[in-house]
This record gives structure tokens, C-alpha cells and sequence, in this order.
């Protein structure tokens, strides 16, 4: 069923049925694309102009590689940042996610209910980029988008999702 539902999502923001299947997840019965699909989309509709993205610290970038192996030593100022600029408008869309972003929704350097590290302590630098990424996609890109929530979101503001063989699932759920 969750198949199905991927496959009639994509065809409707014009993914095929094997690139919406690699795309996108169902969660609750609710589909949801993963940031990189996100930005392949938008990118495969001609709209996009420029993507940039980096962190920062303040008014510093900062190169994520050079950052403490320890979390507890990043920055809660340190933020990932996305801007798109979208064709034929003045203004591009701009996002950022930060540490004390990451702290203040219950990610940052927790732990899964199983005891294992959650996906933000094994790729915090990614997670941050994905989540920053998002906000211009949804303000720039809506129309492409077509209201789609966005996974990384989606299993960040569920509080019942648990992760389990490198997917989330619902507690007491198989994991797809």
C-alpha cells in the first residue's frame, strides 16, 4: 500500500514510479520526500536558478570537516544555510538550521529509544544542511512541491518515531 501511495505521489510532482519509490516515504500513510529528492526535483523542473550552501558561525564559514568529533563542542550559534534563487525572481529564498535549532526540537546529541545513535549524533553536518535546505524549497518552490511534506522535517516533529534498521518506523510498526 505504502508503495502505491509513493508511486501516485511521484506521478503527481512528475516523478517516475522507480524515482518515487527511492524518493519518497510514507509515513502515517502520508507522503513525504527526502531533502535530497527535494532538491533533484526542483532542480529537474528548470527553476532553479543557483543553490548555494554552507555553515556559519556568526559572520565566519566554517568548514564542517574542521568541527569537534565531540558534539557538545559545537556552537549552539552554528547554523547551516541554504539559498535558492529561483528564475526570473529578484530575491532568492534563504534558509538556516542551527545547533540550538537542532537542541531546542530534542535532536541534538540524543540518543534513539533503543540506545543507539540517532542518524543527528552520526551526521549532524548533514542533518542541519538537509533541514536548512528545506525552508527556501517549501517558500521558493511551493508549486513544484505541490504541499509534499518533507521527511527530515516530518521524523524531526514526530515525537513517536524511533529509528530502526536506518529507516524510522512507528513504535510497534515494521519499518518500509
Amino acid at each position: 500500500a505504502d508503495a502505491m501511495v509513493a508511486m501516485q505521489m511521484g506521478m503527481e510532482i512528475g516523478m517516475g514510479h522507480m524515482a518515487a519509490l527511492q524518493n519518497i516515504a510514507v509515513v502515517r500513510g502520508k507522503p513525504t520526500v527526502y531533502a535530497d529528492g527535494v532538491t533533484g526535483l526542483i532542480q529537474s523542473k528548470g527553476v532553479l536558478e543557483s543553490m548555494s550552501e554552507w555553515f556559519a558561525d556568526g559572520e565566519d564559514t566554517v568548514d564542517p570537516s574542521d568541527l569537534p568529533v565531540n558534539l557538545d563542542e559545537w556552537p549552539d550559534t552554528l547554523k547551516a544555510v541554504c539559498v535558492m534563487h529561483r528564475k526570473g525572481q529578484k530575491e532568492p529564498y534563504r534558509g538556516s538550521f542551527s545547533v540550538a535549532d537542532a537542541k531546542r526540537i530534542g535532536k541534538w546529541n540524543k540518543a534513539t529509544k533503543s540506545g543507539r545513535k540517532s542518524i543527528w549524533q552520526r551526521w549532524p553536518a548533514r542533518m542541519m544542511t538537509w533541514r536548512a535546505r528545506t525552508f527556501p524549497a517549501r517558500d521558493g518552490f511551493s508549486d513544484v512541491l505541490k504541499g509534499i511534506s518533507i521527511y527530515e522535517e516530518v521524523i524531526d516533529y514526530d515525537a513517536d518515531m524511533v529509528e530502526a534498521n536506518g529507516h524510522y518506523k512507528m513504535e510497534g510498526e515494521t519499518a518500509t
